[in-house]
Formats: structure tokens, C-alpha cells, sequence
């Protein structure tokens, strides 16, 4: 009975419900972020240059004078600036070039044992652990004493294939401090400032475009190692495939179904635009780069076409990532009565284009041809190419929050 009800409630339905309906139905695997406590950590035995001893772990109020005789105030960066204001970030920095971690068991047990928590809590597919794809680079040493904050901000991507980002708490003792993380109207808080934590060794990550926040210290000190999340592109050579279940497919029955009354659909658009949830850059809008359930829903579409190009002679499809942009210029017009009329005009596209799977070149310009799609990296949109009611565009606005970089 339910059965008929859903075929019949397709069939009223246009392709764009059809694919809206799926995408919210898919199960995310991992979340935009996680935390927990470290069990069995090898001390780091971190050595300061120009401090004659270890750091003592958990923190010793004797050594916090010497230790931020040797830091300087964290920066934060603003598009291509870089900005010291202490009312938007008041924290001490190391660089690594200012202190060592002197025991190898360090990196050899506890950064692996992380790697592993990573790939669970963000949902990445288990074959970056097996294919050792994913690298840990050091990137900050951090003390946070009283009144010490960062306001809301995001982590820009600081190297090639970054894409994440990595805080160790060492043992220390403080209140406040706590970190708020948010992505997609969703927020998590995460408080370790417990006098029953302070010999323990805890860990949060996240992805690099969620917003994020630490209230301020309120009494004591923190330190954290800031460590940059990486994955070695050389390495990610196949795009990975979701795996085989009953879910998944009928995710890609319901797929196909959508996309062929699409090409039945009398005057329907010859492309359709779905937007992703998570932010990317262009360094980093690449297909095996994509996050989440974003990763999952762009192979439930290649399956699907994969599908149907193999079944269907007449209707092929291509599948793109890309960067949607919205570019606004001002006209200055003058009526009958000589008055001075300003008209808004706004381009909207999707750039840095990126075929989502290998195709063959002759098969690639025929598409292209049949479609009026060009072979450059940059196409037009309109409102009726979004699988959305609501244009995307509509929510666009300059990336105006302070970015973490030195």
C-alpha cells in the first residue's frame, strides 16, 4: 500500500521534488565536526626554544611566565591581510620553528591513532586510513590564559589539500574557554574546562569552512597543538564508491527515475543546479574533495548516471562540480526629465567547472554539442536550473568573517 502511495505522489510530483525528496533523505555518514578524550597518550614532551626544560603537562603556573616570554599575539587574517586586534583574538602563538616535540611515540602513536577518529567523526571514506592519504601537519603551539578568545571565524585553507583542522588540548587547568562550532544552522559546544580533566588529553576537529568560536578563559590557562588536516591529492588518485546496500540502492532508483522524467519534461532546462552544503574553495572543489554528505550525494548522482548512460542510448548526462558566483554591477541611466536612474544588474554562474568521472573526448564534445554546452570552465544560470524553489543565489554574500592565517 505504501508502496503505490509513493509511486503515485512521484508521478504528481516534478523531477525537482523527486531529487529534493532523495537528497534529504540520504544519511549523512560522519558530522561537520567531533570530539573526544585521548586514552593512553604518550606524553609530547615539548621543548621550547629558549626554556631550559620539558613543558610540564599538566600546565605549571612557574612556567606560563617563561612560556609567553617566548610567544607573540596571534594574528587572524581578512582577504589578503593579515590583522593583529586584540579584540577580535587574544591568544598567544609558538610557530613550529619555536618549539620541538621530542617524543617520536607522539607521531607515531597518538597522531595515528587520531587519524582514524578523524575519518570516523567526519565521515570520510575508510580507504584515506588504508591508503595512508591523509597527513597531520603541525601548524601551531597555543596558550590561552584569562580573558584569552577568538571571536567567530572560519579557518582559511592554509595549504594544498587542507581541508580540516585539528586541536589537541594538553593538560592544563582553567574555566571558560569553550568551543562553539556551527555549519548549516546546526551547533555544537564542546567544554573541557573540569578540574577532572585536567590530566587528560582531548581532541576536536572539524571541517575548515565551519564557523567556530572559543568564549573567552575566564580563570587559569590553556594549551593546545594546532595541527592543519591534509589529504595528499597525488595519492587520492579513484573517486571513491559508496557502498553496496538495499538504502543506497534505492536512493539510486529514485535517482534515475527523477532524472528520466526530467528528460521528458517539455521544456525543462538542459542543466540542473544542486547546491552543496559545505563551502569549498576552488583550490578545493574537486570531486574526491567533497565533504560529507555532499561526498555521498555526488555518487549516488554518478551511479545513477552511470546508469542510464549505459541503458539509454537517446539521453546522456554529465555530472559537474563547480563554483557558484553571483556578480552584481551598477548602471547609471537617465529618464525623459534628464533624472539619473541606477540599475542593478546581476550575473549569476558556475565557474571552475570539473567533470565528476573520466569520459571519452569524442563522447564529451558530442554532449557538449547537442546541449549548447561550452568546453570552457564557466556557464550561465537561471533561476529555473536550481533544484530549489528558492534561488541560491538569493543567499549569496561576500565572505566578510575574519579568517584564521599568519
Amino acid at each position: 500500500m505504501s508502496s503505490n502511495k509513493s509511486k503515485r505522489k512521484d508521478n504528481n510530483s516534478t523531477f525537482q521534488q523527486m531529487l529534493n525528496r532523495t537528497f534529504n533523505d540520504v544519511r549523512k555518514s560522519g558530522d561537520y565536526c567531533g570530539s573526544g578524550r585521548l586514552p593512553d597518550v604518550h606524553d609530547p614532551k615539548v621543548m621550547i626554544n629558549g626554556i631550559q626544560e620539558l613543558i610540564k603537562f599538566p600546565l605549571v603556573s612557574s612556567q606560563v611566565k617563561l612560556i609567553i616570554e617566548k610567544c607573540s599575539l596571534a594574528p587572524f587574517g581578512r582577504q589578503d591581510k593579515t590583522i593583529l586586534d586584540t579584540s577580535i583574538r587574544h591568544t598567544w602563538q609558538l610557530d613550529p620553528s619555536s618549539f620541538i616535540i621530542t617524543n617520536s611515540e607522539w607521531n607515531i602513536y597518538t597522531l595515528n591513532n587520531l587519524k582514524s577518529k578523524i575519518v570516523s567523526d567526519l565521515g570520510l571514506h575508510n580507504d584515506w586510513i588504508k591508503n595512508d592519504l591523509i597527513d597531520l601537519q603541525l601548524y601551531k603551539f597555543l596558550l590561552y590564559e584569562k580573558d584569552s578568545f577568538f571571536k567567530v571565524h572560519r579557518d582559511s585553507e592554509k595549504v594544498d589539500g587542507m581541508f580540516g583542522t585539528l586541536v589537541i588540548i594538553l593538560p592544563s587547568q582553567y574555566k571558560g574557554g569553550e568551543f562553539v562550532i556551527k555549519h548549516n544552522n546546526q551547533e555544537k559546544i564542546f567544554d573541557y574546562s573540569s578540574t577532572k580533566y585536567k590530566c587528560d588529553y582531548y581532541y576536536l576537529v572539524f571541517y575548515a569552512d565551519c564557523e567556530h568560536e572559543i568564549l573567552p578563559i575566564t580563570d587559569g590557562y590553556r594549551l593546545s597543538l594546532i595541527y592543519n588536516i591534509v589529504v595528499n591529492k597525488e595519492k587520492l588518485n579513484s573517486y571513491s564508491q559508496i557502498p553496496s546496500s538495499p538504502l543506497n540502492e534505492k536512493y539510486i532508483q529514485n535517482i534515475c527515475q527523477a532524472l528520466i522524467k526530467w528528460s521528458k519534461t517539455m521544456n525543462s532546462p538542459s542543466k540542473l543546479i544542486i547546491p552543496l552544503k559545505h563551502k569549498y574553495t576552488k583550490a578545493n572543489m574537486l570531486p574526491n574533495l567533497l565533504k560529507s554528505k555532499d561526498h555521498t550525494i555526488a555518487n549516488l548522482l554518478k551511479c545513477s548516471i552511470e546508469e542510464l548512460n549505459k541503458n539509454d542510448l537517446n539521453q546522456k548526462y554529465l555530472l559537474y562540480c563547480g563554483m557558484l558566483y553571483y556578480k552584481i554591477r551598477k548602471t547609471e541611466q537617465t529618464d525623459n526629465s534628464n533624472n539619473s536612474l541606477e540599475e542593478t544588474i546581476g550575473d549569476t554562474g558556475v565557474e571552475n567547472l570539473k567533470i565528476l568521472y573520466e569520459i571519452n573526448d569524442n563522447y564529451f564534445q558530442e554532449i557538449c554539442e547537442k546541449f549548447h554546452m561550452p568546453r570552457t570552465s564557466i556557464i550561465s544560470v537561471d533561476e529555473t536550473e536550481f533544484i530549489n524553489k528558492e534561488p541560491e543565489w538569493k543567499s549569496l554574500k561576500p565572505f566578510k568573517i575574519a579568517e584564521e592565517e599568519t
